[in-house]
């Protein structure tokens, strides 16, 4: 269920939340209107609520999100999700109990294997998770990709 949520989070923000506004006299970035994501600090808190938040913060980064005159921003550009996680299985998982962390492996359909195929093709998704104050797990990094 985090692995969902966080994907969802990723999704949602990876858009700029609901109906973002392209700025006209400068097609490189939108105005994020979106009242959940609006500011720095809300898109980070909503992120934070499956990442941790080194991990949020590299995602407002790599989205690039900037925050201009109080008003949020977010480079205009496409974002690509190549896994059917409807297919996905867990294939290890990994708990070190020192550092309280886990790694979560999944394996997914390649993106290029055809859905009605037997296609043995798999890619290999790596979470690494945290354990937060609050004794739940968070996203700490992600090998792979969405």
């Amino acid at each position: 269920m985090l692995i969902d949520e966080a994907r969802d989070r990723y999704r949602y923000v990876s858009e700029g939340g609901y109906n973002p506004v392209i700025i006209q006299d400068d097609l490189s970035k939108e105005l994020i209107v979106d009242p959940n994501i609006n500011t720095k600090e809300k898109l980070l808190k909503f992120l934070q609520k499956t990442y941790t938040d080194n991990a949020a913060q590299k995602i407002c980064d790599e989205l690039g999100y900037e925050e201009i005159d109080g008003k949020l921003y977010r480079a205009l550009c496409d974002c690509i999700f190549i896994h059917d996680w409807d297919k996905a299985s867990i294939k290890d998982i990994k708990v070190n109990p020192l550092t309280k962390s886990a790694t979560v492996i999944f394996a997914l359909p390649g993106p290029f294997a055809e859905s009605n195929s037997n296609d043995s093709v798999k890619d290999i998704v790596k979470f690494k998770l945290i354990k937060s104050k609050d004794n739940t797990y968070k996203i700490d990094n992600m090998i792979g990709g969405w």
